[in-house]
């Protein structure tokens, strides 16, 4: 008899919520993503940092029913419960992109987010993508494309490097992230 376990998984869930079954209001969400922008409230002031391209997501009752959507989906497909740590959205005006990065602060693994969901609020470019790297044991240079639809979610680990395209459209591209750890089920 034997039994496996598993050490590390990597994944890429995507997925809709039927928004005409949804409570959560996305232009209210839309408004808050604009006045955040509008203020520049980013999450660093350092240019060369990833982070330089993120803005605070503020915690408001339709977040709360995105993020919420998006724990559930994953509690109750994968059995496993998350808890937000972190919210904040990308706003990719015309031409620019988001280099490969991936969401884990080498120096402080402790508060380093389990899991990440990209959820595309706006994007008007049928081109643009996120590209996933990851590596096997034959390969090292390994690369996976999914197209950025509106409405739709990307869940993968935190430790998933990934990059944005280009935004080839005058419509600037919106992604909420929220970040999350994961928990035991009670």
């Amino acid at each position: 008899m034997s039994h496996k376990t598993s050490l590390k998984e990597d994944f890429i869930i995507q997925g809709s919520f039927p928004r005409d079954l949804d409570l959560t209001n996305y232009q209210k969400i839309s408004s808050l993503v604009f006045e955040s922008f509008t203020k520049q409230d980013r999450k660093t002031d350092k240019k060369y940092n990833y982070q330089y391209n993120l803005f605070f997501l503020y915690d408001e009752q339709n977040v709360l029913w995105l993020e919420t959507n998006l724990r559930e989906h994953f509690q109750v497909n994968y059995k496993k419960n998350l808890l937000c740590i972190n919210k904040s959205f990308t706003y990719q005006q015309r031409g620019q992109s988001i280099n490969s990065h991936y969401q884990v602060d080498h120096f402080n693994l402790n508060k380093s987010p389990d899991i990440t969901a990209y959820y595309v609020l706006h994007n008007k470019d049928k081109d643009a993508h996120i590209m996933f790297e990851y590596e096997t044991t034959k390969s090292l240079d390994n690369r996976t494309w999914r197209n950025l639809k509106e409405n739709n979610f990307y869940i993968f680990p935190s430790d998933l490097r990934h990059s944005i395209s280009e935004n080839n459209s005058n419509i600037p591209l919106v992604i909420l992230i929220f970040q999350f750890a994961i928990t035991k089920i009670v």
